[in-house]
This record gives C-alpha cells, structure tokens and sequence, in this order.
C-alpha cells in the first residue's frame, strides 16, 4: 500500500511540474478556428472557357452539358471558378480582334489555329481506335454523318455534305429496282439528323443508315497560349476529369460518342444504334492542318462526281490528313 502512494505521489508532482506550460499552451489555441480550418487550394481564381459551336450535336447542347459538368466539378474542387461561354466561329473570331482572349477552349476540327494554343500535360489512356490527342489539344467527344433514306418525295431533307459522301461506304443495293427508283437520300451530319427524326413531317417515311466511321466532328479540348501556369494546370484538372468514365457515360444526353474504348454509347435519339456501332472506331483527319485545307477539300469533293481530277485531288488531301503520325513533326 506504501508503495502504491509513493507512486502516485510522484505521478501527482511530475503532472504539476508539466501540466501548467501545457495548459498556458493550450489556453492560447482556438479550437473553433480550427475546427473551420480547411486545407489551402491549389488554385483560387477564374478560368474561361470558350466552347466554339461550329457543329453541333444530335440533341442537347454542348455548352450547357459543359457548364453542368464545371459545377460538378467545382464542387470538390473549391476556389476553382470555371465560366463556360459558347459562341459561333464569327463571334469568336470578333472577340479575338477585340483582344478577348479565353483561357481554355473547346472546338470542333478545323476550326482553331494551333498558334493560339500552348502544350499540356495531358495524354489520356484508353481512346477509341482511330482517335488519337496531340501535345496542344485532347478529344473528349465526337459526332459524325448518317445516311438519310425517305420515299417521301414532299420531305424536305438537308442538304448532303460533299466530304461526307465522298468518305462514305457505298449505298446498299437494293433488292427491289422499284424501291431503290422511289429512295430519296442525303448523307448529313446527325445533328440534321437528328432534326429530321424529331420532325412531325417525316413520320415513319424516313430511316437512317451508318455510312462508315469517317468523322472530323472530332470535339477538342486545348489551354490557352495566354493562359498561366497556374490556370493551365486548373484547365488541365478540369479537362481529366472529362475524361473520366463517369463524365463519359453522360454525353449520352447529346447522343454524342464517348471517346474511350471502355464506354458503350447509348444515346438517347432514336434510331441511333446502328450508327453509334458503325462509330464504334474512328477515322478522322488531323484537326489543325483541316482548316488550312478545308475549303479546297470541300470544293473538291463537290466536283469530284463529274471531274476525275477533282476526286484524285480530294483522296490526296484526304490521305494526308489522315496520316497522324507525321502530326508531331509537322508542327514543330
């Protein structure tokens, strides 16, 4: 019992001899403060990011699918503001001569020059055959063309596109000779696709059918050259997690096709399916040097049906830009 008191004896002295500093210690924190205190972001500011609508997709709209996922993301991503604006390609290029220079962008092939772009970091793993990302710019989503079939002779259809045609698998054969004279077709994009299975006046006088997987409705996401470091690695986080599975998956509201292999595409306008199989790999041409030669490309695949020359030119090009392997080398 003796024992036991002499060593709770010098317990209680060695708890008075530390125990005041302790308490003075102690007596100065602020446990409230603390309680609230929050982990410092890596970014604290805004980012904007055009979107420029030079195609569009089947259904939804893309700058409003990206606002909703900049939400999401800011959400854990705090001090993080990302402002999303769309424009046409004539109000983009006029806020470009009034020196209103974005951030970020997102672009359709062929409608943005690679100088106005700075490289990333970014090289996501798992695209779609045929797709492919370049030092400056990354695809997250792409569309593309479809056969449109009616023996409605009133309908109205959009007009055909010259490039789409000419990269299009041959029109079936039909059994039936009287059936093929009454057939009425155009190759459109499934954005006027889509227009026209929604219309009232096509009814159920109008199909669709794949026309192969050529495509440069190829969507991009790029940094800014003006951007800084801090904002470029903002962007940078933004844009990887568009490429999430998650994020992916989603684009089904535009009927859009994912770029990654792992996700199975299932829009929502109907009588997609067949077209979104046929997408299911890509061929599509390099998205910078597109716009140095689009307006020749399209000229000469609208001659192409009455000038030998025209059609040998358009595969020329063609080949060309699909060769992404000189794509590096080309733009150094």
């Amino acid at each position: 019992m003796k024992v036991f008191r002499v060593i709770l004896c010098i317990l209680l002295l060695t708890a008075m001899t530390f125990a005041p500093p302790y308490l003075a210690r102690q007596s100065r924190r602020d446990f409230f403060a603390e309680l609230s205190a929050r982990e410092k972001p890596e970014f604290t500011g805004t980012v904007v990011l055009y979107h420029i609508v030079s195609k569009r997709t089947c259904t939804g709209s893309v700058t409003g699918w990206l606002q909703a996922q900049a939400e999401a993301y800011q959400k854990t991503h705090k001090g993080t503001n990302i402002i999303v604006e769309g424009m046409t390609e004539a109000a983009f290029e006029e806020r470009l001569a009034y020196g209103r220079i974005p951030d970020g962008y997102s672009f359709f092939s062929g409608a943005l020059q690679r100088d106005l772009l700075q490289p990333t970091t970014l090289n996501p793993d798992g695209l779609r055959e045929g797709l492919f990302s370049d030092s400056c710019a990354v695809p997250y989503f792409y569309s593309g063309y479809a056969r449109i079939l009616t023996a409605q002779k009133d309908l109205t259809l959009p007009d055909s596109d010259p490039v789409a045609i000419r990269m299009a698998d041959p029109l079936p054969k039909q059994k039936d000779s009287a059936t093929a004279a009454a057939q009425f077709a155009a190759v459109a994009d499934l954005s006027a696709v889509g227009n026209i299975l929604r219309s009232e006046e096509a009814g159920f006088d109008c199909s669709v059918e794949p026309i192969g997987n050529y495509t440069d409705e190829v969507c991009w996401l790029a940094v800014g050259r003006q951007a800084t470091q801090e904002q470029a690695k903002a962007l940078e986080g933004f844009y990887a997690f568009l490429l999430e599975e998650r994020q992916q998956t989603k684009l089904a509201s535009l009927s859009a096709f994912s770029v990654l292999a792992s996700v199975e595409d299932q829009p929502v306008q109907a009588g997609l399916k067949e077209i979104a199989k046929a997408y299911a790999t890509v061929r599509t041409p390099d998205p910078f040097r597109l716009l140095a030669c689009k307006d020749a490309l399209t000229a000469d695949a609208a001659e192409a049906a009455e000038n030998v020359d025209a059609l040998s030119r358009f595969f020329e090009r063609m080949d060309a830009l699909l060769a992404h392997d000189a794509l590096e080398n080309s733009s150094e």
